[in-house]
Order: structure tokens, then sequence, then C-alpha cells
């Protein structure tokens, strides 16, 4: 689990661009 710590920081900031993405994409074809 010490390897890499950093490419699972990685991988979890990634998804959460992408989920905060989605939301705005959503929320701005409601407006």
């Amino acid at each position: 689990m010490k390897e890499r710590p950093m490419d699972l920081v990685y991988v979890l900031l990634t998804l959460g661009a992408f989920a905060l993405c989605g939301l705005y994409i959503r929320g701005c074809e409601r407006l």
C-alpha cells in the first residue's frame, strides 16, 4: 500500500472532476 499512494489520489481526483463536470452540465441544461 506504500508503493504508490499518489496513484490512488490521482484516480480519486479524476473521478471527482468527472462527477463535478457531470453535475455542472446537468445543472446548466436545467437552466
